[in-house]
């Protein structure tokens, strides 16, 4: 050590608090990504699962830590709310400013799929109708309102969900 240097403290300074945000950060980059990966959103909560998983990886990984369910679902709930808010208003400023409606065409290809499999021919023209008439009124306050709650909400549900399977999996030392 120079003597001409004051003494810094190391990195992983026990005494410090483990800091989970740049783990959050990363977990939450990867579930915005795949956010906006066409049909994606067809595959559940796996994106979720996995940015969860990633954040749980990264932060035991570096502190050596086994976190205890509670602390995996915080952790889990915390990087799936990031994300998914992040993922709302990027979609909202694409609606309002590009006119374009993230999903939308997926959401159409699966309703139109579904209702030609379980109704036939008139089910597939009442979907069209509906989705004409949907398209035609466009986003109001309330369903504004009602996506950004149901955002939050799935992102609480899926990360906590994550948070439990990372904090099973990944035990790498003593209890936080």
């Amino acid at each position: 050590m120079n003597p001409e240097e004051p003494d810094m403290p190391s990195e992983l300074n026990e005494a410090a608090e483990p800091d989970s945000f740049k783990a959050m950060m990363i977990g939450a980059t990867l579930i915005f990504i795949i956010s906006f990966i066409p049909y994606a959103g067809l595959i559940c909560c796996l994106p979720q699962w996995l940015g969860v998983l990633l954040t749980i990886h990264l932060y035991t990984s570096e502190y050596r830590l086994t976190l205890s369910t509670g602390q995996g679902i915080k952790l889990g709930i915390l990087t799936c709310l990031l994300a998914g808010i992040a993922v709302w208003v990027v979609a909202m400023g694409l609606y309002f400013g590009l006119d374009y409606q993230v999903g939308a065409k997926e959401s159409e290809w699966l309703a139109l799929t579904m209702a030609e499999k379980m109704g036939g021919e008139e089910a597939v023209e009442q979907v069209k109708a509906s989705l004409a008439q949907q398209q035609a009124k466009g986003l109001g306050v309330m369903e504004i309102g009602i996506g950004l709650v149901s955002s939050a909400f799935f992102a609480c549900i899926a990360g906590l969900i994550g948070g439990a399977l990372g904090a099973a999996l990944f035990k790498r030392g003593q209890k936080d």
